[in-house]
């Protein structure tokens, strides 16, 4: 029987809607969507608009889902072995990168995000002293 069949085809996949989600201390926290067949972490931060200069470079976090269970991994973007041999080098389909913020600016953040270098900050503050003085004032008086 001959049949006019394709002998050794070649077909070529890639993923509709490639994303990821960055948050944290980068440029643009969220979704972001992928037209490449692969990207490595580096690219994938520049996508996102760079880690923020409030952002720890020695602890971001990749959250991966697998098999149905959820694996962190950590890198240190300041160690080149760190970032070229872990596991999550090349991101995948729905990983979660967590940029977490410098310790400076967990201690000098307040619940209203400013910090002892903002004025906002510095007449709140007098402010509230004042009002416990009037107060304490008014019912010692």
């Amino acid at each position: 029987i001959d049949q006019n069949l394709i002998k050794d085809p070649y077909v070529t996949c890639a993923f509709a809607n490639f994303g990821f989600y960055a948050v944290g201390e980068v440029g643009h926290p969220g979704r972001n969507y992928i037209i490449k067949d692969e990207i490595n972490i580096l690219e994938a931060l520049a996508t996102a608009g760079d880690l923020a200069f409030t952002g720890d470079r020695t602890n971001i976090q990749v959250f991966r889902q697998l098999d149905g269970r959820l694996y962190t991994y950590e890198i240190d973007l300041t160690d080149a072995q760190s970032v070229m041999y872990s596991p999550v080098f090349y991101i995948q389909p729905e990983d979660i990168i967590y940029v977490h913020p410098t310790k400076k600016k967990l201690y000098e953040a307040t619940t209203l995000g400013n910090t002892t270098r903002t004025p906002n900050f510095w007449i709140g503050l007098v402010s509230s002293v004042l009002s416990l003085g009037v107060a304490i004032y008014a019912i010692l008086k």
